[in-house]
């Protein structure tokens, strides 16, 4: 139960926290670096902070579980595909530093599903990630385009910055909102 919990608390989190990136990379990549070319890889990246996130979650729990190895063992596999990946997608011109963050991804992907097929068919967990994943999914679109419309609307009348900011503060409050109406949200939660 605790495992699901974290689990789904990692979903709650992340999925917006990805998608929120990823719309706002480029405006991120001005606040911070004043270089707009720096939120393309972030772009790419951005999907990466659920798996990264769920990677954690499954991780803690094999740990729990006194399965200390395995966590090591599935993200040293996530690496190899992430080198073996870097290597082929960084040499496409079209792709150049995009294959890098893509295979940053694919890596921890990699390394997030192992653990979970370990815990659901070693240890017989039960996961609903798919049935857990549709309320926080439509709140993370409702989200989005808030986010989106928000920023656009800030942009034209203060700067980069107060608009990312702005949208940033904003999207959490629609995502959370969202969650609320949408029945994501329990008592226990």
């Amino acid at each position: 139960r605790r495992i699901s919990a974290s689990n789904r608390l990692a979903l709650l989190l992340c999925l917006p926290a990805g998608a929120g990136l990823g719309i706002l990379a480029t405006p991120i990549s001005l606040m911070l670096y004043d270089i707009a070319e720096v939120g393309i890889p972030l772009r790419f990246l951005a999907p990466g902070v659920l798996f990264l996130g769920l990677y954690q979650t499954t991780a803690g729990a094999l740990q729990g579980l006194n399965k200390t190895a395995y966590p090591v063992i599935n993200l040293m596999i996530g690496l190899i595909v992430k080198s073996i990946l870097n290597y082929k997608l960084t040499a496409i011109p079209a792709l150049n530093i995009k294959g890098s963050a893509i295979a940053t991804v694919a890596a921890f992907f990699v390394a997030f599903s192992l653990n979970y097929l370990l815990l659901k068919v070693k240890f017989a967990m039960k996961f609903r990630l798919l049935k857990t994943s549709v309320i926080p999914l439509v709140a993370t679109g409702i989200m989005v385009v808030g986010t989106k419309n928000i920023y656009e609307i800030f942009y034209y009348r203060l700067s980069n910055s107060f608009a990312t900011l702005g949208s940033i503060m904003s999207g959490t409050i629609i995502y959370f909102f969202s969650l609320l109406m949408l029945g994501g949200l329990g008592e226990d939660d």
